[in-house]
């Protein structure tokens, strides 16, 4: 709820807002595989990489989002909430090609093997087209 409470102040000022299921959350839920953090650890044990799974998805919807013209590629943020916060860090480290200038993290994760809970989503805003410089 927070995501979409950040969206429809963000939309009105000239951002897009463009967010997706987690790894083992929502339509991201493989057949067999348990919801949530139990979720990855599944994953793991079978050779997935559920981070790297969603790092490709970020900078895969990033690079839609430039190339259809949403979004300026000079002026993009990701941000997430808990694991979201987790899952946005490593978009930021490990997808430079995306290429975030900032990064938002509200009460992310940093030890997943403490993490028990409910899920978040993580959320990428950029803005429609580049904003006023200030001095």
């Amino acid at each position: 709820m927070l995501l979409r409470d950040a969206c429809e102040f963000l939309v009105p000022a000239g951002w897009v807002c463009a967010s997706l299921d987690l790894p083992s959350h929502g339509a991201q839920i493989q057949p067999g595989e348990p919801e949530g953090i139990a979720g990855w650890r599944w994953r793991l044990e079978r050779g997935q990489d559920p981070v790297a799974q969603n790092t490709e998805r970020v900078a895969a919807m990033v690079a839609d989002l430039v190339r259809r013209n949403f979004s300026d590629p000079q002026r993009l943020a990701v941000s997430g909430i808990s694991r979201g916060g987790f899952m946005a860090a490593h978009a930021a480290i490990d997808s430079p090609s995306a290429g975030f200038r900032a990064v938002g993290l509200l009460s992310p994760v940093t030890n997943l093997s403490l993490l028990t809970g409910q899920l978040s989503q993580i959320l990428i805003i950029a803005p429609i087209t580049p904003l006023p410089a200030y001095a």
